[in-house]
């Protein structure tokens, strides 16, 4: 019964079926082991933790219940104790390539450079049938094809009232036309002479820290002296018309989407007509997305799906830097957000908006339905933005004059706001995002601090804490009623 709950979605009470059939025969190993990857599910790590470790006692011998265990200790950050579990699995079947890479990412997050780099060679051959791939780390502005857009660093400061240093630097953005590229399982442009762009074209600049091993991206394995060792693809697939690279990465994340990849093509429009031009995918797309390429008049047949697991090599490629990196929003995207995004929309009669997070899991305020009340009481409209249209809330967003929401996608939308609205910011994690957006969009920014109340997890994700806001530092944000 358990793993049918499981399987349809209804994990919490997979959960309670599980624990009845352990209450019933608590040397049932597969009962332990189905219950940690539930737990694991629901993101309750060290529980996961302690189930897994059960069902390791009761079958030593099962190499998916070491594997599953050292999963659940990454993510505890419990890295010392996941290696070793890791060790075990690939000990029972050493063969066995993911159990291979998932050992390198948590001798990784240790440091332990050397063998890192030995465990995915391995891991490679296993499962690619090849050793791994190497990679030049070049600036951008040495390759041929490069044409920039702003070719010079830019600083943003920050609003005062934030928690962010200042100033914050603007990368220069940039487009590459390559003949015969290719693109890699995470999106990144490889030329023909086998080299990377070392920064723009992907959220971070790819650097190498010293005595560690990093990545930006998991294909990444290591960084060494301007050289990136890469896992190789399953399949590589040509395609012969010119395209453009576009969205890879961050699927699902509402403000990447809306800043790193819009911004993409506010890169792109400056060369070419997106509504013409083939665009490199991910495999899928949510409806907001397939509705924002809409609205910027980009066909569903001028999209080209790339599977994650595969590179694609191109004929003639265009492939645009971003315009933003890690936070740091670039005057370009709001611009175009502004001027294409939300071209049309008609502004909505709601002045003031409170963007509620009472249908998030993550970071909830505790007295969300009293900052509800107070604020409705002092004329604010409160909307969630997860049962709206992509173009409902731009109209209701570009028509406000004042905004409070806190940290999270709700306030990226702040980008629709019209010059001089003002933005209230409840910081439950600080990011640079939101005062980077107020300050490259000319909005006017303050802030409250949240106080933390409790961790429902222990040592699990940071974004489980529960916040409180004190009404009165709010109304004094707001000023006057």
């Amino acid at each position: 019964m358990g793993m049918i709950l499981y399987n349809i979605g209804r994990v919490d009470e997979a959960i309670d079926a599980y624990h009845q059939a352990i209450t019933i025969k608590p040397d049932l190993y597969t009962a332990w082991y189905n219950l940690g990857n539930a737990l694991y599910r629901l993101q309750r790590y060290e529980e996961a933790v302690e189930a897994q470790r059960q069902a390791a006692v009761l079958a030593p011998n099962d190499h998916q219940i070491w594997s599953n265990l050292g999963a659940a200790l990454v993510q505890a950050k419990r890295f010392q104790e996941a290696v070793a579990s890791y060790r075990r699995a690939v000990a029972l079947q050493p063969n066995h390539g993911e159990t291979l890479a998932n050992l390198g990412a948590a001798l990784r997050k240790l440091g332990q450079v050397d063998e890192v780099f030995d465990v995915f060679d391995r891991a490679s051959q296993i499962m690619r049938g090849k050793r791994l791939l190497t990679a030049q780390l070049v600036p951008p502005d040495t390759l041929a094809g490069w044409t920039p857009v702003v070719a010079e660093c830019r600083l943003i400061d920050a609003p005062a009232e934030s928690c962010v240093p200042a100033p914050l630097q603007c990368l220069p953005t940039y487009l590459l036309e390559l003949r015969e590229a290719q693109v890699t399982a995470n999106f990144l442009p490889l030329t023909a002479e086998g080299q990377i762009p070392r920064y723009g074209c992907s959220h971070c600049q790819l650097v190498e820290l010293p005595d560690t091993a990093y990545s930006v991206y998991s294909e990444i394995v290591q960084i060494r002296d301007a050289t990136a060792f890469l896992m190789p693809p399953a399949a590589i697939r040509r395609i012969d018309q010119r395209c453009a690279l576009f969205f890879g990465g961050n699927q699902t994340d509402y403000t990447h989407w809306l800043i790193d990849y819009l911004g993409r093509l506010a890169v792109l429009s400056r060369f070419d007509d997106i509504t013409r031009m083939p665009l490199l995918v991910g495999e899928t797309l949510s409806d907001v997305q397939r509705a924002a390429l809409a609205r910027l008049g980009v066909p569903d047949g001028n999209l080209i799906y790339k599977r994650r697991d595969e590179y694609l090599h191109c004929r003639h490629l265009l492939a645009p830097s971003f315009a933003s990196r890690t936070g740091i929003v670039y005057p370009e995207v709001v611009e175009f957000l502004r001027g294409n995004l939300a071209k049309g929309v008609a502004p909505s009669l709601c002045k003031r908006l409170y963007v509620s997070r009472r249908d998030t899991a993550r970071r909830k305020l505790v007295n969300e339905a009293e900052i509800e009340a107070y604020l409705a009481a002092r004329g604010f409209s409160v909307i969630l933005l997860g049962e709206m249209t992509l173009e409902q809330q731009i109209s209701a967003l570009a028509g406000a004059e004042v905004v409070v929401s806190a940290t999270g996608s709700g306030l990226v939308n702040c980008a629709f706001c019209p010059p001089g609205a003002r933005m209230v910011e409840i910081i439950t994690k600080p990011h640079a995002m939101p005062a980077c957006l107020a300050a490259v969009g000319r909005l006017d920014y303050a802030a409250v601090v949240a106080q933390p109340v409790a961790t429902t997890r222990p040592a699990a994700r940071e974004d489980s804490t529960t916040y409180t806001v004190p009404l009165e530092q709010l109304a004094a944000c707001l000023g006057p009623a």
